[in-house]
Parts: C-alpha cells; structure tokens; sequence
C-alpha cells in the first residue's frame, strides 16, 4: 500500500486474508504514521518512502495499491511508473483517486471560491483529475485499463465542501 499512513487499510486486509500466507506492506512519506503503524504489531512490515521511491525491489508485489494519494503528488506519471516498478508482470494495480475535476462533483462547480487553493493548503490536494485526463496518465504510463468504476457521492462532495469552507 502506497501512502499507507499509518497501515488502516493494511490491517483491515490482514483481518480478510488467511494468516501467514501473505506478505502485507506499507509505504508512506511520513514517518511517524509509520511508527503508529509498527506499534500495531500486526506483521505488516512498513517503510519509509524517499522522494516518492517505492524502497522495494523491482517487481516485488503480485498487487499494489494506493488510495486516495495520486491527488498529493507534483507529478502523477512519474509516482505511478515508479508504483509500477515494483509490480510483477502480470500484477494488479488497484488505485482509488478522487475526480474533483468532473463536471458533477461540487468542487468544480464552486471554484469561483477558490476551494482549490484551500484543499491545496489545507490537505495538499494538488491535482483535479476528471476522467479522461486520469485515464491519460494510466495510458501515458503504458498501462492496459481491465476494470474502472466510477461513483459519485453527493454526501461526501457536501461534508467536504463544507469542512473546507469552515477551516
């Protein structure tokens, strides 16, 4: 997991998989959410991501993931090549990112009030991905699309508008 923070989702898998039979891991920028993550003593081995380096071997993981990270970075197409390196041919890239950028997600349409600029300050949201410019970054990378879906949820667009807009 890719920007694991401090290995939630880890765990969670850990609790769905049969015990000892795979090898879960971690990798985040932020080395105190790794600490909180080793304290958990799950068997989730966690390392310290460099400069946007996974710190695995090439082609070390049947799956990698992340969530809801690719929005944080300067440069989407080079964290995913660099996310692939460390997949084996034939592996599975799940990726969940945010699509602020579409036309039916409330961020867009209330730009006029800056949000951009308050998630950008406030929690490093960087990039606005619609679904084509998205897809472009998978097909820049060389990468074959098998499944994509797509969900909308109006709940979350107005809890987040309206989280950013009272900080």
């Amino acid at each position: 997991d890719i920007g694991c923070g401090t290995g939630r989702y880890l765990r969670a898998l850990a609790q769905l998989l049969p015990p000892n039979q795979v090898y879960l891991a971690g990798t985040d920028l932020r080395r105190t959410s790794l600490e909180i993550g080793r304290s958990m003593r799950d068997g989730i081995e966690y390392r310290v991501m460099e400069n946007f380096q996974v710190p695995w071997e090439d082609r070390s993981f049947d799956v990698v993931c992340f969530l809801d990270v690719m929005e944080h970075v300067e440069d989407p197409a080079a964290f995913l090549t660099e996310s692939l390196r460390a997949l084996k041919i034939g592996g599975v890239l799940h990726a969940s990112v945010p699509m602020e950028g579409d036309f039916r997600c409330l961020w867009r349409w209330f730009d006029f009030m800056h949000l951009h600029d308050q998630t950008k300050r406030l929690d490093g949201q960087i990039q606005r991905f619609t679904k084509k410019s998205l897809k472009d970054v998978f097909e820049t990378c060389g990468m074959e699309l098998v499944s994509e879906s797509y969900s909308y949820q109006l709940v979350g667009n107005v809890l987040d508008f309206a989280l950013f807009n009272w900080l």
